[in-house]
């Protein structure tokens, strides 16, 4: 799509409270590119109790919303929005949602129902990234390298014999993740049979857990754009948290909370193979649009991939814009390849 098309977008943020707030942020980025490249932006918020509500111009934009906001243009449910931005004829809607209900295929599959293209990956490739262990057996299945893992299946008994077993299989410090939320969420660093039963119980019963192989090299994230054998690495980044162990989600948005240096100061083999890591990532789950792809360095220098991110943050300290920048790429023009993207995957789709 050019910079001088004017035809109505959709622009989603807000959901899920998991990471609410990060979207809001995200969006508010978003649609000022979009709307410098000359795009006319209708935007819907998805407050925590699920309710939608039209943002009527971005400087009016709540940090938080949990059931609706003075101001508001419109509010509805999902299906009266649906219906609302067809009469507007809106084709196209960005997502600017991150983490549970925005990432892992639902929202995917409810704007295809309803006849809209929509920008990042597609229903299947979105629900496997969001899911850590699938994500985990499709990097086995790809022979790709990615640290030691076990699942924690759901409702067994977490006792400290069971912990035990965990440590003899992972060894100490270990990582507890939930399998199902964003990137970042529900991570905890287990150095003890103590630590990790608190984690555990943090998690709940009710989901399976995923445990994997503490690794304390450097970490570096690689955003891959476009689809197939036509998508390509942009420039590297190199993470040093300066808050937390690993690049928590105070790490990440908080200015100054990590080093992010791109492109990442190591050698060139090291480039050329973390780029090849992150675009095998991205075909394996068949991805499309703009994904992030997380890696560590292991001790023996091994490179081994974390997951995959399919909606990746873009406020101003995000790293997938700032990789963008360093490839020549600024956040309109970012905007404008997610956008056409969107329409020819759209185009495919209903073919």
């Amino acid at each position: 799509m050019s910079r001088s098309s004017s035809r109505a977008l959709g622009l989603l943020s807000g959901g899920h409270r998991s990471e609410h707030d990060i979207s809001l942020r995200s969006a508010a980025c978003m649609r000022r590119a979009l709307e410098a490249s000359g795009q006319r932006v209708d935007e819907c918020i998805i407050a925590c109790d699920g309710s939608w509500h039209v943002l009527p111009e971005e400087s009016a934009r709540p940090e938080h919303v949990e059931t609706g906001f003075a101001g508001s243009a419109w509010s509805g449910n999902a299906a009266e929005a649906m219906l609302r931005w067809q009469r507007q004829g809106v084709a196209c809607v960005v997502l600017g949602l991150h983490g549970r209900s925005g990432e892992d295929g639902s929202m995917q599959g409810f704007l295809q129902q309803h006849g809209f293209a929509y920008t990042g990956c597609g229903v299947l490739a979105s629900a496997l990234a969001m899911d850590k262990i699938l994500t985990k057996r499709i990097l086995v299945a790809e022979g790709i390298p990615t640290p030691p893992w076990h699942v924690v299946p759901a409702g067994s008994r977490q006792t400290s014999a069971t912990i035990e077993r965990l440590g003899s299989v992972l060894g100490w410090p270990m990582v507890l993740k939930a399998p199902g939320l964003g990137s970042s969420v529900g991570v905890h660093i287990a150095r003890t049979m103590a630590e990790a039963a608190r984690a555990l119980a943090d998690l709940g019963s009710g989901t399976d857990v995923l445990a994997e192989g503490f690794l304390s090299g450097r970490e570096f994230s690689v955003p891959v754009l476009g689809s197939g054998e036509s998508c390509r690495a942009l420039p590297t980044i190199a993470i040093i948290p300066k808050l937390a162990d690993f690049f928590d989600l105070k790490s990440k948005y908080t200015p100054g909370g990590a080093e992010e240096l791109c492109p990442a100061p190591v050698a060139d083999n090291v480039q050329v193979e973390l780029m090849r890591l992150a675009v095998l990532t991205h075909r394996a789950v068949g991805a499309t649009g703009l994904t992030r792809t997380d890696i560590l360095e292991a001790a023996d220098g091994s490179l081994q991939v974390i997951e995959l991110n399919t909606l990746p943050g873009m406020t101003e300290q995000s790293l997938a814009p700032k990789s963008a920048r360093v490839a020549g790429i600024d956040m309109a023009a970012l905007m404008d390849i997610l956008v056409a993207d969107a329409f020819r995957q759209h185009e495919r789709r209903s073919a």
